[in-house]
């Protein structure tokens, strides 16, 4: 009777044990979201490849860091397609966040679309914004269309999106089309970058 008596209170104590530990499992908080990492002080970097994903990756680490006001860029290599950086900037844009290329960083074509979301743009030292003509799936070049082609008009409308006036929108696009071919690359000198109001 004494024997039983000790078994019970023995396994009562195991049990009691493992219902106040705490499930390692449950305090783990998801910090990696696509293309954005949320770092130890909760600031957010973004790094790699804009893809269809990335403003639905963007929109769950808002809902899982609410506090979140800024998103700070380092190497970004551009988009799958103009839609997904797009897609992203309006996410950007609607949350009213921030962004700041960090120094040494490099952010490439579709990436520098998805940086005008931002409400704030600010950039580091020795930071590289590059900018090219798009391409179509019939390998036809922006430059392959003229001015009033309607082509044209869902890079306007965006940056329009993005609190461009319509002159600064076509000037903008204007230049960023005749920039460079789609297979080359032009980076913005501080003089460019000021006169389309891509820092502001």
């Amino acid at each position: 009777m004494r024997i039983n008596h000790y078994i019970y209170l023995l396994c009562f104590a195991i049990i009691a044990t493992s219902c106040v530990q705490d499930d390692p499992m449950e305090d783990e908080v998801k910090t990696t979201f696509g293309a954005f990492e949320v770092l130890e002080n909760n600031s957010v970097l973004m790094t790699g490849l804009i893809n269809d994903n990335t403003a639905t990756d963007l929109t769950e680490l808002i809902e899982t860091f609410p506090t979140t006001t800024s998103i700070t860029m380092g190497d970004v290599d551009g988009a799958t397609t103009h839609e997904a950086a797009f897609n992203a900037a309006r996410i950007v844009r609607a949350n009213n966040l921030n962004i700041h290329i960090s120094d040494n960083s490099t952010i490439r074509k579709e990436a520098t679309n998805f940086f005008l979301g931002g409400i704030q743009r600010t950039k580091g030292e020795n930071v590289r914004i590059g900018v090219s003509a798009w391409i179509n799936d019939q390998g036809q070049e922006a430059t392959d269309f003229g001015f009033g082609d309607s082509a044209h008009l869902p890079w306007i409308n965006f940056y329009q999106e993005m609190g461009f006036s319509f002159q600064l929108a076509a000037d903008f696009y204007n230049f960023y089309i005749f920039a460079a071919p789609s297979d080359e690359i032009f980076f913005m000198t501080d003089d460019q970058l000021n006169t389309f109001d891509i820092i502001n």
